[in-house]
């Protein structure tokens, strides 16, 4: 096959001015970049930013987002930027990092193993007592607490970064809660969908093992040998940074994703909260701070963990992953004793070095600090609340700090980082990078990602970046031939337990999904009658009166969704005016707050849709969008067809236990609530009984092709007995009333007789009121009464299944308050 000429020719075109990370210094491309400057450059700019574009779009409908802030604020969660150029690092460079990151991985978790057990490390003075007594992360009641097989560290993270001489150096590790594994894969997704080519020729080492072998950990650790382990995975909840990784991994690696309400604590076990009855817990891997997990023993105003969960540690009935007061060992002081502890736990070498530290707990330490405060990164020493000196305050005031309370800062070397090319305006920029790499338990050892989360800042920036910096991310490709040692394969995959019953739903989950369900009909609804009314107000045909659309606008007005207002007499500015309220996110009633609320519920199950299922809905706030940069360019028709979509997949792709049947439990009562109150305000006008008030209906309730199929005329009897008893029209009251008691009926019950609890027979009575109505004879408060009745049954339901929640799964403020390990 013929050479590019790019393979050994300095660049020019889209790759001119490049140096650093493609360049070697003979000025050429060098070899392990060479094959896929070559491809981007066959793309050139206007191909590259076509598939950037596609990828963006693609993350954008997957909702990748990074968490920054509380909902409401304006930039709360922060787009996944991820760059088309990847990091590139080959084999040579491989085989010196993936051993170094094992080694690093067995040393911190044979430390931990010390620090909580013999302590032998503090009274051989290879650590000072104060580094490890004197930081908030290390728990007492975690002391000479046993660990499974000696496994405090399963997940493992460690920020590296190159100099430009080629050198790696550890910036950081993560001990704690480590995050990212789960952006990494979805980075690889992704590109590998818009550059199929390259992937299909380079040699990329996959990620599948990876995930595979977290998947066997994780199981590994069941304190029942024997019995298939139930494994959750504990979040903050939808208010955390990473929420979305979260969802993406419980999906990935099909384990339940819970919240700390979820879980309960009965005779030193734990147990997951459903509806069904409790459901024994065997391994947590948590994604909530240390401190957080036990508000008995730890941080009592935590409202994010377990009460009593350090007794069942203690009892060994449920492992954690990582175990509780890992996080000690993330200090930045703690990596200037790492290479004498390296020494004596494991009789060998720190392969790898980290950026250089002073402690300022030491006296020669300190004073080096003081002397080089201009020329040093100055970082808190200990994640420890209260008064301790600020890394940001100037020099005067933090030399005094240091000097006051010296143990809690540390002084880290800067270092300038290699760079890696970025696509940015058309071209190829320089940018800083640092590289996470993971690594896995794997028996006695680990297994490291062979590849990882790059990311991107400026060279201000570079020490230490975070995502709420602003910083871009890349796929991180490696060498296929260095990356899968054949030593490090992945056990036998355990035999399958089949079944065919659904497993329990949580009163949170349960709660949540009955809300998703009201809201996308609640959102489905107003669109249709919104539509009904500006399609009628600009029909040019004039078969329609104002007057026509009054049942249709005081239905809206009984929601909070329409304020008549006196300067909307004309047709003009009715429509207008309306459509100018329900694209006001500040009315809580409007379609754009109707679409924020749905949009944040999904946000809280996401883990039990479907991922087209989240495209849908995740959409559906850009047609509000569209609306508010332009109010004529508001598609009604755009969104009923989106919430037509929605409905559908959740009907034919969502399994149809107990989680479905809550959310279909919200869409009957919100569609049969809607439905009595506009009929009851089409009964109030009054009109003769050919009006064209029921067209209105029949198009507000898409049932005009029904009608036409069994009538020829437009007639109120008609009409009011298609929309309200006729069973056959999946839109007609009885319709719902029919489905919603089938629902309850196929709810988790104590009885086994049917109607013995109030919401069944309250269900019950109004579907057989509705089912004996005399159209000819019905008056308004037949449905008002329908009406009242959805509300009580909502309020029952609610009473019966979601009262024990502590917490409302819709606007929980209080996970912004801890945020785990940032990516």
């Amino acid at each position: 096959m013929p050479r590019s000429p790019l393979d050994y020719a300095a660049p020019r075109g889209l790759l001119a001015g490049l140096y650093d990370e493609f360049l070697g210094s003979d000025g050429n491309i060098r070899p392990h970049w060479r094959e896929i400057a070559a491809y981007f450059e066959r793309l050139g700019p206007g191909e590259i930013t076509r598939r950037w574009n596609h990828a963006r779009k693609i993350l954008r409908d997957n909702g990748v987002a990074y968490q920054v802030g509380m909902p409401d604020a304006e930039d709360a969660t922060r787009s996944w930027e991820l760059n088309p150029i990847p990091l590139r690092i080959p084999g040579s460079d491989w085989a010196l990092i993936e051993p170094a990151v094992r080694q690093r991985a067995r040393l911190l978790n044979a430390a931990l193993n010390d620090l909580y057990g013999k302590q032998d490390l503090i009274r051989e003075s290879l650590i000072p007592p104060a580094l490890v007594f004197g930081s908030s992360s290390y728990l007492l009641p975690c002391v000479g607490v046993p660990v499974p097989h000696d496994a405090r560290l399963v997940m493992y993270a460690v920020d590296l970064a190159r100099s430009p001489d080629g050198s790696w150096w550890v910036i950081s590790d993560s001990t704690q809660a480590p995050a990212g594994a789960g952006y990494a894969l979805e980075n690889r997704v992704v590109l590998s969908r818009v550059f199929p080519e390259i992937f299909q020729t380079a040699r990329i080492a996959r990620l599948g093992g990876f995930f595979r072998q977290m998947k066997t950990a994780l199981e590994a650790l069941n304190p029942r040998p024997g019995l298939p382990p139930t494994v959750v995975m504990l979040t903050p909840g939808r208010l955390s940074e990473t929420y979305f990784e979260h969802a993406y991994l419980t999906r990935q690696l099909g384990f339940t994703l819970v919240e700390g309400q979820d879980l309960v604590v009965r005779n030193d076990t734990v147990y997951i909260r459903t509806l069904q009855g409790l459901q024994r817990v065997d391994v947590i891997l948590r994604h909530v701070d240390d401190d957080y997990c036990d508000p008995l023993e730890l941080r009592d105003e935590s409202l994010l963990g377990v009460p009593g969960l350090m007794n069942a540690i203690r009892a060994g009935s449920v492992t954690l992953a990582n175990s509780l007061g890992s996080g000690l060992v993330q200090s930045p002081a703690l990596p200037a004793f790492l290479p004498k502890i390296c020494e004596r736990l494991l009789g060998e070498k720190l392969r790898m070095p980290s950026i250089a530290s002073w402690w300022c707990g030491q006296s020669r330490e300190q004073q080096y600090v003081l002397r080089n405060l201009h020329g040093l990164k100055v970082k808190a020493s200990f994640d420890f609340p209260g008064d301790r000196p600020d890394p940001d305050a100037d020099p005067k005031r933090l030399r005094a700090a240091i000097q006051a309370r010296p143990e809690f800062v540390t002084g880290q070397e800067i270092v300038r980082l290699s760079q890696c090319p970025d696509f940015i305006g058309g071209r190829l920029r320089p940018f800083s990078v640092v590289l996470r790499v993971f690594a896995v338990r794997n028996g006695d050892d680990y297994l490291v990602m062979p590849g990882g989360l790059t990311r991107v800042a400026d060279e201000e920036s570079s020490h230490g970046v975070l995502m709420r910096n602003d910083g871009g991310t890349k796929d991180t490709w490696v060498d296929l031939a260095e990356a899968e040692p054949a030593n490090h394969a992945a056990g036998p995959a355990s035999e399958t337990e089949l079944r065919r019953v659904t497993p329990g739903v949580t009163s949170r989950i349960a709660d949540s999904l009955f809300w998703f369900g009201r809201y996308i009909e609640r959102c489905e609804f107003s669109a249709r009658m919104a539509r009904a009314v500006r399609e009628g107000l600009l029909n040019q045909q004039g078969w329609l009166e104002l007057s026509d659309f009054r049942p249709v606008l005081r239905t809206l007005e009984h929601f909070g969704q329409y304020q008549p207002r006196a300067s909307t007499a004309s047709q003009t500015t009715l429509d207008r005016e309306l459509i100018r309220q329900m694209l006001d996110r500040e009315s809580s009633g409007s379609l754009a707050a109707i679409v924020d609320r749905l949009r944040d519920v999904i946000s809280s199950v996401r883990d039990q849709v479907t991922t087209d299922t989240w495209r849908i809905a995740n959409q559906l706030p850009d047609l509000i969008a569209q609306g508010e940069r332009n109010e004529s360019d508001f598609d009604l028709n755009a969104l009923i067809l989106h919430i037509s979509a929605l409905n559908g997949v959740l009907t034919e792709n969502m399994t149809h236990g107990s989680a479905w049947r809550f959310m279909e439990l919200g869409r009957r009562i919100e569609r049969a609530t809607y439905s009595a109150r506009l009929v009851a305000e089409a009964l109030t006008a009054r009109r003769d009984a050919a009006s064209t008030l029921f067209d209105v209906l029949l198009d507000v309730f898409d049932a005009v092709i029904t009608y036409r199929q069994k009538y020829a005329v437009v007639r109120r009897d008609a009409v009011l007995d298609l929309l309200l008893g006729d069973e056959s029209n999946p839109r007609a009251l009885a319709t719902q009333l029919s489905l919603l008691l089938e629902d309850l009926l196929s709810l988790p019950r104590e009885h086994a007789d049917t109607f013995k609890l109030p919401e069944e027979r309250l269900a019950l009575r109004v579907l057989s009121d509705v089912r004996l109505l005399d159209v000819a004879q019905l008056e308004a408060h037949h449905l008002t009464t329908v009406e009242n009745s959805m509300l009580d049954l909502s309020a029952q339901i609610s009473r019966r299944f979601f009262t024990h929640l502590h917490t409302s799964s819709l606007g929980r403020d209080v996970a912004t308050t801890m945020l785990p390990d940032t990516v």
